[in-house]
């Protein structure tokens, strides 16, 4: 049985996930807080694996993440590490939080994804997409 439990605060956030089978297909995001601020490193769609953005977020900026990671309850993907093994060339994805309090949140998925991960991911996607142009950070 899992056990949910809230993501208190950030001190690091990564997630990579492709979306095709072509070199560059995929996108990382990483969050490492910082003292009052928050590091981003963004790995943008199509671009070169060295092709990393990074920028520094606000702490309320930060704070708004937390609450997505909230919203889609991912304390529950504690340990998801499922792979369908039927599935040839499929997506997958490696997710790590660490909380404020040191808890950490680690799981992976080839072809197979934790209840609401591709909604979290489609938001996730839109507000790193804004930090990278420059809004709400």
């Amino acid at each position: 049985m899992l056990c949910y439990r809230p993501v208190k605060g950030l001190n690091h956030f990564n997630l990579i996930y492709n979306y095709g089978t072509a070199q560059f297909a995929y996108v990382e995001y990483i969050v490492t807080r910082k003292g009052n601020s928050y590091s981003v490193s963004i790995k943008p769609r199509d671009e070169e694996s060295d092709e990393h953005t990074e920028f520094e977020i606000s702490a309320d900026a930060a704070g708004r993440f937390v609450e997505l990671l909230n919203k889609y309850r991912v304390g529950m993907w504690q340990a998801f590490n499922f792979v369908n093994k039927r599935v040839l060339d499929g997506h997958a994805f490696n997710f790590k939080v660490i909380d404020a309090d040191g808890h950490e949140i680690n799981a992976h998925g080839y072809a197979v994804f934790p209840p609401g991960y591709k909604e979290f991911r489609e938001e996730a996607d839109e507000l790193f997409e804004n930090w990278y142009r420059g809004i709400g950070r």
